[in-house]
Formats: C-alpha cells, structure tokens, sequence
C-alpha cells in the first residue's frame, strides 16, 4: 500500500518553494525571448501574430521544460531530498513583523491589549537609554534585534461592510414588472412633450387667421405664436405691434 502526502505551499512563499517558479519559468522567459529574436530575424518586415505562437512556444519550452531543470527545482525548494534547513534564517525574518498568537481562547479587546503590550517604545529618548545600557554591558552579546528591534504590525479593526445590491435573475418576475413599470412612465413621458410640442415640430405653419403657409410669407412680416394652443400667427393679423412678444389668439380666450 503506497502512501501519500499532500504538500501545500504556504501563502505568498511560491518564489522560494514552487519548483517552477525556482528552476522553469526564468529559463523559459530567457528561451523565448530568444526564439522571439530569432524569428524576427529570419523573417524580415514581418511581426508575430497568434499564428506563430505555438511554434516559438514549443521550442523554448523543449530547451527549458528538462530533467535536470526538474531536479533542481525539488532541490533548490528542499522538497526531495527533504531538506528542512535550505532557507536561512534571516529569510524568516520579515514574518516576525506580523507574527502575533492569535488562540482562540483570546477575544478581540485581549489581542489589541496584548499587541499594545508588546509593541516597542517608539520614545526617541527610551531607544537611546536602552541602547546605551546594552553597550555599557562588555559580557552581554549584543544582537541587531536589541538595538533596532522590530515594529509589531497593528490588528485590522473591524470594517464596515460594504452595502449590497439588489440581487436575483434578470427573469425574474419582480425585476420584470419593476422594469416594464420604469418603461412606461418613460413611454408616458415622452408622448405628453411630443404633444406639447407638436406645432413647434411643425415644418411650415399656418396663420391662424388668414392662412398663409409661413414659406411664402413676405420678407420683413413678423411672426408671434400663441402661449396656450403653441400655433403661429401674423404680427399684423392678430393686431399686435412688431415688437410684442406675449400674445394669446382669440380661440383661446
């Protein structure tokens, strides 16, 4: 009976033990560029398109895709052989800034206190005094962490949820009534303006008294629509001065 074991790689650590991003992918970028560069040069006033793709693909990835690349990429990560120690210390040291014990025993208020708790004195004047008493100690081994320790990064406070959108099927029968409703208020809308506006969207009116088409009026005649039935008279027919410019017809009043 064989035995198997999963290997999760742990978040944002694929750089240093995904095998093909240690011992594949820069090879291959390298190889491909350099088929790109080749081809352009063997065929002159021409650019890659889709077409070519495949092929240049196919070459760079025979000259990466190796067993001997395989094999150091599982080495170089300390996958096979298993090699607990591959990475030193000091690449572990970015972590610390986020690593805080977060037990579940522990509610939220106890993490913020303990956090405060631990974090340094950011005191200009307290950095100094510690700095100095280490120093005075000749048989105290001093490391960079005592002089310069590391910031304690703050817990996330809780945010506020973001508000959420209607949601459901376009289909659905609710959305659909609510849409057909919107249409026809707009449908509504535009029938009264069209009806308001029918005689301004008229091409060539009519006097209202003496029934002469506006495209064979003189030139110089003056023209005054009226304010309720929006139709257009002769300044002259309907007894005005040629500079008024309120006028209601007499079937309106």
């Amino acid at each position: 009976m064989e035995l198997y074991i999963m290997f999760c790689f742990p978040p944002h650590c694929t750089h240093r033990v995904q095998p093909l991003d240690v011992s594949f992918y820069g090879p291959f970028t390298s190889f491909y560029n350099q088929e790109l560069i080749s081809w352009l040069r063997n065929h002159p006033g021409r650019v890659i398109i889709h077409y070519q793709v495949a092929e240049i693909f196919k070459t760079a990835y025979n000259k990466s895709a190796t067993i001997e690349n395989a094999e150091k990429g599982f080495a170089a990560t300390g996958i096979y052989p298993f090699n607990s120690e591959v990475f030193p210390d000091w690449m572990f040291t970015p972590s610390e800034v986020t690593n805080v014990d977060l037990s579940d025993n522990e509610t939220s208020s106890q993490r913020t206190e303990n956090a405060e708790q631990i974090q340094p004195s950011t005191s200009a004047t307290s950095q100094l005094s510690e700095t100095l008493e280490i120093t005075k100690s000749p048989n105290k081994d001093i490391s960079i962490e005592d002089i310069s320790p590391l910031p304690i990064a703050e817990l996330a406070k809780n945010k506020k949820k973001r508000r959420k959108g209607k949601q459901g099927v376009l289909n659905d029968t609710p959305n659909l009534e609510e849409a057909k409703k919107v249409e026809s208020e707009k449908k509504k809308q535009t029938e009264k303006l069209a009806e308001n506006c029918e005689t301004d969207d008229e091409d060539d009116p009519a006097c209202i008294f003496c029934n002469e088409l506006y495209t064979v009026s003189k030139s110089g005649e003056m023209w005054i629509q009226c304010q309720k039935c929006r139709k257009w008279s002769h300044t002259e027919c309907a007894g005005l001065v040629r500079k008024a410019k309120q006028f209601i017809c007499d079937l309106c009043k």
